[in-house]
């Protein structure tokens, strides 16, 4: 089966002109089965060469398509404007600096073949026999990259909700939000096409490109657990979303209550910014809601490091009560 004439592909960028290069090379190679498919590159206002190397590879390939933002709309805002302009049966928006396993590629073709509406490629946050369990996928899904829908899911309440979610970052959770909400079940690829490639020395701030000093306080100390905090917020299910909220803190996000508890106390409580812990203790149960309010106004702070769990006094004497136990 030709996907062609179904997939649309769209790259979201900006200032990476040698990530997204690496990219369209990926995308646009002999080897690649979506080397003749509609490719959106949306350059979210770049101030590097991209728009240069767009046009230099357009001489080659006149399936590659170009649009530049006249504003960089950040991440969140890239992301709705490539959902807003998807105009083929389904939509993939990747981001400049991802992996692809085109060995996978077929179980794409067999999903898109059955129908499936959300189509979740990645597995790098997924345990064995986590395949249909909806807390592990939305937290995969907050890689963007893994997210494949199909469009006829979209309504104008759709593409207002994508938009009025902007600044949780997590705009493309809506659709998949709305789709668990009314039953639906997420697919999982057998087997991963796109993994996360970040790396360390790449620049992903959230506010990249912005005047930190305009920027509205909400957006400039908006974290990856408050934003997941407020998206999920729509996930009507009460007793699902606090599962939903609580994995990402057991697991690859905070690794624990304590580390959760102390970085919702320095990033914002300690600031005197107290509406994002607010927010975040919405989506807890009644008990760690509870606890977290504690933790916030208690003179004494646990903490864990690589040596332990430390105890800390208002916010001064730091002292070893418990040392790492080797494995």
């Amino acid at each position: 089966m030709n996907l062609k004439d179904k997939l649309q592909i769209t790259v979201i960028t900006y200032n990476r002109r040698k990530l997204l290069e690496k990219t369209l090379n990926t995308l646009l190679a002999d080897n690649s089965p979506v080397k003749d498919f509609n490719i959106l590159v949306l350059d979210n206002n770049s101030k590097d060469d991209t728009a240069a190397l767009i046009q230099e590879k357009q001489k080659t390939y006149n399936n590659l398509t170009y649009h530049k933002n006249k504003f960089n709309l950040g991440i969140g805002g890239n992301i709705a404007k490539a959902l807003e302009l998807a105009s083929m049966p389904y939509i993939w928006t990747l981001a400049d600096d991802d992996a692809i396993d085109w060995s996978a590629w077929p179980y794409l073709e067999e999903a898109i073949e059955q129908g499936k509406e959300i189509i979740c490629a990645a597995r790098y946050l997924i345990k064995d026999g986590e395949d249909n369990y909806i807390p592990a996928l939305m937290q995969q899904l907050t890689f963007v990259s893994c997210n494949i829908y199909k469009t006829s899911l979209f309504t104008d309440t759709t593409m207002a909700n994508i938009i009025n979610n902007i600044y949780t970052l997590f705009p493309h959770l809506v659709p998949p939000i709305e789709y668990i909400n009314k039953g639906g079940e997420i697919y999982l690829l057998p087997k991963a096409l796109v993994k996360n490639d970040m790396r360390p020395e790449t620049d992903c701030s959230y506010i990249r490109g912005y005047d930190n000093d305009t920027l509205y306080l909400k957006q400039r100390t908006m974290s990856w657990i408050t934003g997941y905090a407020n998206i999920i917020e729509h996930i009507k299910d009460k007793k699902l979303r606090q599962v939903v909220m609580q994995l990402p803190i057991h697991r690859e996000i905070h690794k624990g209550w304590f580390n959760f508890y102390n970085a919702m106390y320095n990033w914002y409580w300690k600031q005197n910014n107290r509406l994002p812990v607010y927010e975040t203790a919405k989506q807890l149960t009644f008990f760690r809601k509870w606890l977290l309010y504690l933790y916030m106004v208690c003179p004494f702070k646990f903490y864990s490091t690589d040596k332990g769990i430390n105890i800390q006094i208002f916010g001064v004497i730091k002292t070893k009560i418990l040392p790492k136990l080797k494995k």
